[in-house]
């Protein structure tokens, strides 16, 4: 991974931070720049206490989530750079499949949310086909809706997932070593 140059330096952060469902970065000479969680489909449909779980790599270039197995550099957020969607052929079903839930359940998409813990535009992005949201996340979506479904993986094994969350709008920036 290439870092962002500038004036032959390379650029470091000196925080990042999660906040109104967004991934923050602020350099070493001051800029700042966010986006959108749901641009990178390992994070969209994370829940708060794993999006916050992050840890800041070489030397302030480089921010991961070891339990989500997704990482950025710097360079993707200063560059605005959306992370790579599964073709429409995978996504359009799955955005009608998660409509229909709701609609079956008579469920508005702020009720959904609040049931998933996340908030409405989550689900509008994910029912429009705009967030990708895997199938651990339809599968929490059947359940909040109690539409007849699969249990999840962690259900079969005993283990109940935490309940779907997206970052706070409140939520704290680390700030780098």
């Amino acid at each position: 991974m290439q870092a962002v140059r500038l004036n032959d330096e390379e650029v470091k952060a000196v925080r990042f931070w999660i906040k109104a469902s967004k991934i923050h970065v602020e350099t070493e000479d001051g800029r700042e720049a966010a986006v959108p969680v749901a641009w990178y489909p390992r994070l969209a449909g994370a829940s708060e206490n794993d999006l916050l779980a992050f840890k800041v790599m070489g030397g302030g270039r480089l921010i991961h989530w070891p339990g989500l197995e997704e990482a950025l550099g710097i360079e993707t957020i200063l560059h605005g750079i959306p992370g790579k969607q599964p073709p429409p052929a995978q996504i359009g079903p799955r955005a009608r499949r998660l409509k229909a839930m709701r609609l079956k359940a008579g469920l508005t998409q702020v009720e959904l949310a609040q049931r998933l813990g996340c908030s409405q535009a989550l689900v509008s992005m994910a029912e429009k086909g705009r967030a990708w949201v895997g199938a651990d996340w339809e599968e929490r979506v059947g359940r909040a809706c109690r539409t007849a479904g699969a249990p999840a993986p962690a259900e079969r094994a005993g283990k109940a997932k935490p309940p779907l969350r997206v970052a706070a709008a409140g939520a704290r920036g680390k700030a780098l070593p």
